[in-house]
């Protein structure tokens, strides 16, 4: 299958083996459950080989030139390497909303007043760092509908989702939806079958039954619904590399808000140390759960995670994790300690920070931070934060970009 590397984001290009140890990056990508492609080059060929939440599942080939390694989602690699695992639901994370949790010293109970009054219509995602979990907490109109815990969906387990906010480290992400993409959601589906092409949707599917398709590509899902015909379809849903077929068995009858403060008291808070938590110098976080340690802890004092391979990682490497920090203070200094240090290797892990990260903040830390770094791989991320849809980022963005090309074309 050719140009799927156009729609991926090469974390690293074309490396000499020479230059970068592999064998530590891999380290760092296990750290982040990172889904992906390593493509090992020699003059004898390429070989590629799947990364399945950080994984890499067989030995690769030693004998290679050049590696570069490319983000992509699970499902991309489900279908691309044949992987004989059914594929999973993912979801839309193209609008993220930004709720400043530092603002309100991570309340939970304000957390969800604030979606309430949105109102939001959409999810919020839940990431347990001690259990490598993912629930999700459904929302129409500003009310919680639905939970989603261990592929059990039901309100049932919004219970044991705001249990694990107050108890454990977790990282909060808010996303909005369309309505459509909710119910898709909320719905009761059953895989059918991947196809490859657009047209071949019509030779399986039954005009008599409803369905919902998702598209995929590497880095980016779409959704379509059929009724007797397409009567949904997301703006990138035609131009995709394969298309799931779910067939649905049962949509929500009535979609009923669930009170979910009845869960919670109003002084809950996120299991994560705030900044004025700390008092001297930082050095190192847990990549658990984001506790400050030092490098004579063995395991972590706050989560009892095996802190043995983290020590053995370089300086640069455990800097690079920081990058993840729930905490936006902290993110902001790992930003600026970045550019301090110059650290082209960053680059990459800057980029698909630039996609994720809803501080603007944070986003002209990064600006600042890549003048500094002032080399041609600058560029391209850039140009992506001149076009921004905060204005604030993109205005710093386009005046920046305008004197770091004429420095480095002179």
């Amino acid at each position: 299958m050719k140009g799927w590397k156009d729609k991926s984001i090469a974390v690293y290009y074309e490396v000499h083996k020479d230059l970068t140890n592999l064998e530590k990056v891999l380290e760092l990508l296990k750290y982040k459950k990172f889904n992906g492609v390593l493509e090992l080059k020699s003059f004898d060929g390429v070989v590629e080989y799947p990364i399945i939440e950080g994984e890499l599942n067989k030995k690769y080939f030693k004998d290679f030139d050049v590696f570069s390694v490319y983000k992509t989602n699970k499902n991309f690699l489900i279908h691309y390497f044949r992987l004989n695992e059914i594929p999973s639901i993912l979801y839309y994370e193209k609008e993220p909303v930004w709720v400043n949790l530092d603002s309100i010293n991570m309340n939970i109970y304000e957390f969800f007043k604030k979606l309430q009054n949105l109102p939001l219509t959409g999810f919020v995602k839940v990431y347990n760092r001690i259990h490598f979990s993912k629930s999700f907490i459904f929302f129409y109109m500003g009310e919680a509908v639905a939970g989603k815990k261990d592929s059990i969906l039901t309100p049932s387990v919004l219970e044991d989702i705001i249990h694990d906010m107050k108890n454990y480290p977790c990282e909060v992400g808010t996303f909005t939806v369309p309505d459509e993409i909710l119910i898709f959601y909320l719905a009761k589906v059953r895989y059918i079958i991947t196809l490859e092409k657009y047209e071949d949707l019509f030779e399986v599917i039954d005009k008599n039954k409803m369905y919902f398709i998702q598209s995929i590509n590497p880095n980016e899902v779409g959704f379509g619904i059929f009724d007797g015909d397409f009567v949904f379809q997301s703006d990138n849903f035609q131009k995709c590399f394969y298309y799931e077929i779910y067939e649905v068995i049962k949509l929500p009858e009535k979609i009923q808000g669930v009170d979910i403060f009845d869960f919670m008291s109003k002084s809950d808070t996120l299991n994560i140390k705030s900044l004025k938590d700390y008092q001297g110098v930082i050095t190192y976080f847990c990549p658990a759960c984001w506790s400050v340690i030092k490098e004579e802890d063995k395991i972590c004092p706050n989560c009892g995670f095996d802190l043995t391979e983290f020590h053995n990682m370089d300086y640069e490497y455990k800097l690079l994790l920081s990058l993840e920090h729930p905490v936006k203070e902290w993110r902001k200094n790992v930003v600026h300690v970045i550019g301090i240090k110059r650290l082209e290797e960053a680059i990459p892990y800057l980029d698909i920070m630039i996609d994720k990260e809803q501080d603007p903040f944070i986003l002209i830390e990064i600006v600042d931070t890549l003048v500094k770094i002032s080399t041609p791989s600058v560029i391209p991320l850039l140009k992506k934060l001149s076009e921004h849809k905060y204005a604030i980022v993109r205005n710093k963005a386009r005046t920046t970009l305008e004197k770091i090309s004429k420095i480095l074309l002179s």
